[in-house]
């Protein structure tokens, strides 16, 4: 590439947001020739998925000058300063070019590398494989608006309705299927509350693993516990071994792991751990394993909300975790996945026996801002025979007010239910033996 269509390119690239967001997929630091540029891609890459936005030209070379990797081309950065700072520009017709031709090399190269991959898929026969394929690799990023008419767009929202009924992430847990008409659905957002030591993380594991089994990509957000424990843990529900055991016989634990028949999913569950992030930053993060790492999400769990930093845009504590709990969902509602994180309950709900809506720690606008949230309590007695309530406070869509007994295997750390398993009222502890209320006979169904 010549060195003039390499500076313009450059500059859109460090200067212009539309033009970094609609291309970062495509140029990388190989694409330039020259290690300043080279490294000026990452540091832009760096600071976006920080910042959120690209740079201005004084902020860059600020922070190209200060870079312990570029410290031998301080020449070179006085030159591209020059050069940038004296009336260039890119004209509306070069930006034009650089996208139509030069970039069109790299999408190019893209979609050569997808027919490869996808050659095998066709051949077996697993069309919609490619396509998914092809629409991770190829498709642009969906628009922030949606718009629909009744009119003229029922049959698209009726279709819409059957394939959100077809593409929920079951829980594994039958009765908890059922009140969730199938399990976890897209852009929604889901909360799990409970006091410390009542195995929200635990219970947020068995999710992961249950949408993985069912071939769901899930990317696992830890803000309290390092990934080496949330990869234990996930191990010890997948082999049911003691983690214990897998310490004490790491072979024993590779051997069950090696003849899984579900081994060809291990991948599809990514752990990122973290001790500080922000929502916005949790967004961008995001952003940057979907156009980077080519890891598109169907559930995404935040280990867990409360643990996230606030952006400090308003005074008060429980106005900043309601703000923090909607930009979850937005990102859940942006993405086309589920948001899965976990909430703290007060000293109330702990004591009380059976965690309510109001017992939420910190603000009640999370609950408020939640499509589910369900709570989980544990006396003593079930402690001791491996029981555990899970109460669903608030349903959006469907029936809420009611509570499903679970098996907890303190040894593997697994979490489940039996088929056709009776469901509880809320307020009154009752199983559900009375006749059903019309329309919602499949609650005791099998």
């Amino acid at each position: 590439m010549e060195s003039g269509l390499e500076q313009k390119l450059l500059y859109l690239y460090l200067f212009d947001r539309e033009f970094y967001l609609s291309n970062r997929r495509y140029l990388n630091s190989e694409t330039f020739s020259h290690p300043l540029f080279r490294r000026s891609v990452q540091l832009v890459d760096a600071f976006y998925r920080k910042y959120g936005d690209v740079f201005n030209p004084s902020l860059y070379f600020d922070y190209a000058r200060r870079d312990p990797q570029l410290q031998s081309f301080k020449e070179q950065i006085n030159q591209l300063e020059s050069i940038f700072k004296d009336g260039f520009t890119v004209t509306e017709a070069e930006r034009k070019y650089i996208t139509d031709n030069v970039v069109a090399i790299f999408r190019k190269k893209i979609a050569e590398d997808v027919l490869v991959q996808g050659a095998d898929l066709v051949q077996e026969n697993r069309i919609e494989d490619f396509l998914k394929l092809v629409n991770t690799k190829l498709a642009e990023p969906a628009e922030s608006i949606q718009r629909m008419n009744l009119g003229k767009d029922y049959n698209a929202a009726i279709c819409h309705l059957l394939d959100d009924g077809g593409e929920r992430i079951p829980t594994s847990i039958p009765a908890l299927d059922k009140l969730m008409e199938g399990g976890f659905g897209k852009k929604r957002l889901y909360i799990v509350m409970g006091g410390p030591g009542s195995g929200k993380s635990i219970f947020l594991t068995n999710m992961a693993h249950s949408a993985m089994i069912h071939g769901k990509k899930v990317l696992y957000y830890s803000l309290e516990l390092s990934t080496d424990i949330v990869l234990l843990r996930m191990m010890s529900i997948v082999t049911g071994l003691g983690k214990g055991e897998i310490r004490s016989n790491p072979q024993l634990a590779q051997e069950k792991l090696e003849k899984h028949p579900m081994k060809g999913l291990f991948s599809f569950f990514e752990v990122i751990e973290t001790y500080s992030m922000t929502a916005h930053q949790l967004a961008v993060d995001i952003d940057e394993y979907i156009n980077v790492h080519d890891f598109v999400p169907d559930l995404i769990i935040v280990d867990y909300a409360d643990l996230m930093e606030r952006e400090h845009r308003y005074e008060r504590e429980y106005v900043e975790l309601e703000e923090l709990c909607k930009r979850l969902r937005q990102i859940a509602m942006k993405h086309n996945c589920v948001m899965l994180t976990a909430s703290q309950v007060n000293r109330e709900g702990v004591t009380g026996g059976l965690a309510k809506n109001e017992n939420v720690a910190g603000s009640y606008g999370k609950i408020k801002t939640a499509d589910l949230v369900m709570s989980i309590n544990q006396n003593d007695e079930e402690r001791q025979n491996g029981k555990m309530r899970i109460a669903v406070t608030k349903n959006r869509e469907y029936v809420s007010g009611r509570i499903v007994t679970v098996n907890m295997d303190y040894k593997s750390l697994r979490i489940t239910g039996e088929e056709g398993a009776s469901v509880g009222y809320i307020n009154s502890g009752r199983k559900r033996k009375e006749s059903p209320v019309e329309g919602m006979e499949w609650l005791t169904q099998s």
